[in-house]
């Protein structure tokens, strides 16, 4: 599988895998599986979040099949992991307010059974929290070194744009 690398540094694989149904339809014994394929393939980057898939479960089944997964294979180190806030889960979790983020951050460290994750996604924009806020609470998760990357997913083409303008002027990494 081929690298590529991001304008950060950040080497990842050119095929990320998404682990989206990880534990709910896709059993554990399934997903290792599939995740030993992939990363004996070469690839080093997952994608999955906080909510996944709260709409067949809890939300938790995705990060926790796969911190087991870390811990069994101790490969956690191989991987470029990436994992979101953000979205709803069964009427908790929704929103990006700084308090949300700070514990959402900590229950997925817990669950991914990791110390930091690699890059930290706000899942969706959240129009009801201003973006400073959002941007200030993903520099604080970087700057503690829970995350080493902020990221944005689901957001309009000027809202990146300025939240981009926000982690700059924080010295902020992101991708």
């Amino acid at each position: 599988m081929e690298k590529l690398i991001l304008p950060n540094g950040l080497e990842v694989s050119d095929v990320a895998l998404g682990a989206m149904n990880f534990g709910t339809t896709t059993s554990k014994e399934d997903a290792f599986a599939v995740l030993d394929a992939y990363i004996g393939m070469g690839g080093n980057f997952i994608d999955t979040s906080n909510n996944y898939a709260h709409w067949q479960g809890t939300g938790d089944e995705s990060e926790t099949l796969l911190g087991e997964y870390f811990e069994s294979r101790k490969c956690r180190d191989k991987i470029v992991l990436a994992t979101k806030v953000g979205f709803d889960r069964h009427g908790e979790g929704q929103g990006l307010k700084k308090e949300q983020i700070e514990y959402w951050i900590d229950e997925s460290l817990r669950k991914l059974k990791t110390d930091y994750i690699d890059l930290y996604y706000a899942h969706t924009d959240d129009i009801t929290t201003p973006l400073e806020e959002t941007m200030s609470a993903l520099d604080t998760a970087v700057k503690s070194g829970k995350a080493l990357y902020a990221g944005l997913s689901n957001y309009d083409g000027e809202t990146m744009k300025r939240a981009a303008a926000i982690l700059r002027e924080m010295r902020c990494p992101f991708v």
